[in-house]
């Protein structure tokens, strides 16, 4: 076994794992040329004592870092799942082994030895661990984990960037961007109230899913009847069927009907024609 370091000495107990700049595991036992490691959470997992490099040394603790040829990919996903977000992008460029896990490009023999779905199984992980419940609830489902993951990591610095702005203005961009994430980040940081401005911004721009999410939030808001007829009279179908399928239905009013047929919504007043009983322009 080679070290970077002039010293030849060997991992001992109470020796600590170093990846990148991040001190994250001890060193709690070697047997057999086995070591055990424990990381922060006090989660164990075993590596060969071969895939182990001495890289640094200090008069308090020794340091090693995964000799990249050898090291089993195991230990750097649970490292990968537990670091926080600030950690998270500086340790996917620690080496090669952790660019590939973390961008899903491996080679064909990672993928051969341990699956083609080894990164999402890590973004998938990550974004238990780090992520609100509600947000995963409202993802875009046709994206993968790890865009997710990139899309709230965006969305999370986007409103950072604009904290300067009071709540009502933020809330006025959110509304009209319809980034359900920001949202959900806004108001669970916040405690902010809806009210009437974001119920209509929410259905004119036609937000299915942010107003999904203003309900389970706010159960007893009240929606007022000419905010259902709106979403009828601009055509904004998705709404339109998400208040219809409502218990009790939400539905539009027959001069909101004869709007749409005068505004020419097609799929609304093909739509409203299949409800039972249907709902046809009188005019």
């Amino acid at each position: 076994m080679s070290y970077s370091s002039s010293s030849d000495r060997r991992p001992q107990v109470s020796d600590y794992v170093k990846i990148g700049n991040i001190v994250d595991s001890e060193i709690i036992d070697i047997s057999n040329n086995i070591i055990t490691l424990q990381d922060g959470r006090k989660l164990l997992y075993n590596t060969e004592m071969n895939s182990w490099m001495l890289t640094v040394k200090s008069s308090e603790v020794t340091f090693y870092e995964y000799n990249v040829g050898d090291i089993s990919v195991y230990p750097m996903i649970n490292i990968l799942v537990n670091a926080e977000h600030k950690d998270f992008q500086a340790l996917c460029s620690t080496n090669r082994a952790m660019r590939n896990i973390c961008s899903g490009k491996g080679s064909a023999e990672l993928i051969k030895k341990y699956g083609s779905n080894l990164t999402e199984e890590m973004y998938h992980n990550r974004v238990k661990k780090w992520i609100h419940p509600d947000i995963i609830e409202f993802r875009d489902t046709k994206k993968s984990w790890k865009e997710f993951y990139e899309q709230y990591i965006k969305s999370k610095n986007i409103l950072n960037e604009r904290e300067h702005l009071n709540d009502a203005d933020l809330m006025e961009d959110i509304m009209v961007n319809g980034n359900i994430i920001e949202l959900i980040l806004f108001t669970l940081e916040s405690n902010y109230i809806f009210d009437y401005d974001e119920l209509e911004a929410t259905i004119l721009n036609n937000h299915v899913k942010m107003m999904k999410y203003i309900l389970k939030r706010q159960p007893n808001i009240i929606i007022p009847q000419e905010l259902i007829n709106d979403s009828t009279m601009y055509g904004n179908l998705s709404m339109a069927k998400f208040f219809a399928s409502m218990t009790p239905p939400r539905l539009p009013s027959q001069d909101a009907v004869n709007m749409a047929k005068q505004n020419r919504h097609t799929q609304i007043l093909e739509f409203l024609a299949t409800l039972n009983p249907s709902l046809l322009p009188t005019n």
